[in-house]
């Protein structure tokens, strides 16, 4: 906490009033330091348990679960951006081992191309589907993506245009 101290001096009426001043300064100072860091405290606990409840699966051994920052960000009323500086250089230790915050949440790009991978392994070989047609696929599915977006992303798969796919 603060020094009784310099919260007596303070209040003292034999302090100087510039010395009173200064000592006002630098005590509202450290109280909001001090809040600050128990919201934080707060924030990234709060951060923690919804991780931990939305992972139970992966905790126990099973596959992680595509999870976004902005879905952590609207349970807890912040923005995105607060919660990746919350997680940021933040490890929990778990059944696991020790797992940086940041492993929890997927890429929003990664959940992408993992529905494109699943899109083409399921498509009709004889008509292979175009980027606009897995485009359109997705969109049904509830993600936005352009039909470039899903070409650079089908290329950084290594998978071949709809025309190299088809097999006859």
């Amino acid at each position: 906490g603060i020094s009784s101290f310099y919260s007596a001096m303070a209040e003292d009426p034999a302090t100087p009033e510039d010395a009173k001043k200064y000592l006002q300064e630098k005590i509202n100072s450290a109280r909001q330091l001090q809040n600050g860091i128990q919201l934080r405290e707060k924030t990234i606990s709060r951060i923690a348990q919804l991780l931990v409840s939305s992972q139970q699966e992966y905790l126990g051994g099973g596959e992680l679960k595509p999870l976004a920052m902005k879905d952590i960000a609207d349970k807890i009323g912040h923005d995105e951006s607060t919660v990746s500086r919350a997680v940021k250089d933040k490890y929990m230790q778990t059944p696991r081992g020790l797992i940086p915050f940041r492993a929890f949440f997927s890429n929003g790009d990664d959940i992408v191309k993992s529905q494109i991978r699943e899109i083409v392994e399921d498509e009709d070989k004889s008509k292979p589907l175009s980027d606009d047609a897995i485009a359109k696929i997705l969109e049904e599915r509830g993600t936005q993506a352009a039909r470039r977006t899903i070409a650079k992303y089908r290329d950084q798969l290594g998978i071949p245009s709809s025309a190299r796919r088809k097999e006859l």
